[in-house]
């Protein structure tokens, strides 16, 4: 794995996730024009394994700018300042093979829920969640938006009053096969995500490793979806309203060579969600049903229909099906399957931890 291109990390010693943002790093040494060392280690929360990692940089212009003002500050001396938390990669060097930390004091339990729970599926498969917190958007599409299609409106502002755990990518197909025993993928590679799953597989699924891990496992609701899918934008895509980005984000019909690709290679978006763009249609908990016309709080669709839904777009769809408000109900039937049709999960707050 490139663990530059990741924000998250799996402890070898306990399978625990660590999230990269978690690294401190550490300036070292500085002085005038010349090379400057970063030092860094990361802890797992869960066995207290030590991981390192060094990058070294040619000078203070080859250094990301956050670190120049500690570095004026300091008139051009040699300097040791503990940097904040940083958000993403700040290197390229892999973490070394861990060393065993000394017996580390007691920490505080941290308030409120885990950012990550890790969801093992047996035979060294895991599946890792992230925490997605409660608030309010607005659903669907302006009359503006290029390519925009009427379910997609009118807009409403929805409220997700309950943070919950979604699946920082689709479910892969070793993941699957871990818990089915089968792969139905066209595109085979452990990594890749599963497809040729209906709906009724997907919830198959779920309730499969509900019982296994005794967490709520299941499918997203239609809200719950594009909430995490917009990570608090209001636009076209999480990155913005143009489509000249999407392929740092998505597999789509321009980049993918026709086929699905190995899941979290494209950039995450702002609440490190992965391939919320293009790669595979993701499967909805709901029953197709059009918008309200005023807001709602947590809605679950009607009771009973003929249509599931379909969100993300995929690697066969162009750029326009690839929007956060892009509804599709055309190959939706609960038993409908396709090389492009995939899905992943979601564990409410308070489901963790059946008993």
């Amino acid at each position: 794995m490139n663990v530059s291109r990741c924000r998250f990390w799996m402890c070898t010693s306990c399978k625990g996730v660590i999230e990269k943002q978690e690294l401190r790093q550490r300036i070292e040494a500085y002085s005038g024009p010349g090379e400057v060392v970063v030092r860094g280690t990361v802890e797992c929360g869960h066995c207290h394994t030590v991981y390192q990692q060094q990058d070294v940089y040619a000078g203070k212009h080859d250094l990301p700018r956050q670190y120049w003002a500690l570095i004026e500050a300091k008139d051009g001396r040699p300097i040791e300042l503990d940097v904040a938390e940083t958000q993403g990669p700040i290197g390229t060097s892999p973490i070394s093979q861990p060393k065993t930390a000394a017996a580390a004091p007691a920490k505080p339990q941290a308030s409120g829920p885990e950012k990550n729970i890790n969801l093992d599926l047996g035979g060294g498969v895991t599946l890792v969640l992230t925490l997605i917190p409660a608030g309010k958007f607005t659903m669907g599409s302006p009359h503006s938006e290029r390519g925009r299609r009427g379910n997609e409106g009118p807009q409403h502002e929805v409220t997700i009053s309950n943070p919950f755990y979604m699946g920082v990518t689709e479910v892969t197909q070793a993941q699957y096969q871990a818990i089915m025993g089968a792969n139905p993928s066209d595109s085979k590679g452990a990594t890749n995500p599963v497809e040729r799953v209906s709906w009724d597989d997907a919830m198959g699924f779920c309730k499969k490793l509900s019982e296994k891990t005794r967490q709520a496992v299941r499918l997203p609701t239609e809200a719950e979806w594009e909430y995490a899918c917009r990570a608090g934008t209001r636009t076209a895509y999480s990155f913005g309203d143009s489509d000249t980005a999407l392929g740092d984000y998505a597999w789509h019909h321009g980049n993918s060579g026709y086929t699905t690709h190995p899941v979290g290679l494209k950039r995450p978006n702002a609440w490190g969600l992965y391939d919320m763009h293009g790669n595979v249609w993701q499967w909805c908990a709901d029953w197709y049903e059009d918008y309200p016309k005023g807001a709602v709080t947590d809605p679950q669709g009607p009771a009973s229909g003929s249509q599931r839904v379909l969100r993300g777009g995929s690697w066969h769809d162009g750029t326009g099906h690839c929007r956060a408000a892009y509804r599709f109900t055309s190959y939706d039937l609960p038993g409908s399957r396709g090389s492009g049709v995939g899905f992943r999960v979601v564990v409410p707050v308070a489901g963790v931890d059946l008993k």
